[in-house]
This record gives structure tokens, C-alpha cells and sequence, in this order.
């Protein structure tokens, strides 16, 4: 039986302003992947693009964009198939 290994999960920040470099080294030391937009018109087309495993957000945002990742119907089948709930985290700014 051939096993093909998955790639270390993704971490994806949307994040318009706090500089969290030295968290994402640690992330990636950690032997995790890190990917990252800066803001919330590019977050959409990221999330597609990318699939992430975890998403991280920036808690000093509006408070809408999780709300607009669940309702866009291209995200329902990462819902159903890859995420059977949203992987997401909030971070403070404390970074």
C-alpha cells in the first residue's frame, strides 16, 4: 500500500496591520506552513486559492469577514468536505 504524506497544515492570517513575522517563524518552526493577505478584499481569493487548514484573524478588524467566508457558496464544499467546522482563530493585535 502506497501512503502519500499530506503537507504540514496551513496557517492563513488575514490581518490588515500587526506585524506577526515573529509568529510566523515560530509557526514554521513548529514545522507548519504560513500564508497570509493583508487585507480583507484578497481575503476571499486567498481562501479559495489556498484551502488553508486554520484561518487567524485579526480581531481589530470589522468583525464581518468571517461572517462573509461563511456566506459565500464558493466556500461550501471546503465545509463539507475539508472543514466540518471553520478553522478559524481570532488573534488580538497583541502580536
Amino acid at each position: 500500500m502506497n501512503v502519500v504524506p499530506r503537507p504540514p497544515p496551513l496557517v492563513l492570517f488575514i490581518q490588515n496591520h500587526a506585524r506577526v513575522e515573529i509568529v510566523f517563524e515560530y509557526l514554521r518552526s513548529a514545522g507548519l506552513r504560513v500564508a497570509q493577505t493583508l487585507n480583507d478584499r484578497e481575503m476571499l481569493a486567498t481562501v479559495l486559492r489556498v484551502v488553508p487548514d486554520l484561518i487567524v484573524l485579526d480581531f481589530n478588524g470589522t468583525g464581518d469577514t468571517a461572517e462573509r467566508l461563511k456566506a459565500d457558496s464558493r466556500t461550501m464544499s471546503f465545509r463539507s468536505s475539508r472543514w466540518p467546522k471553520w478553522p478559524t482563530a481570532v488573534k488580538t493585535g497583541c502580536c
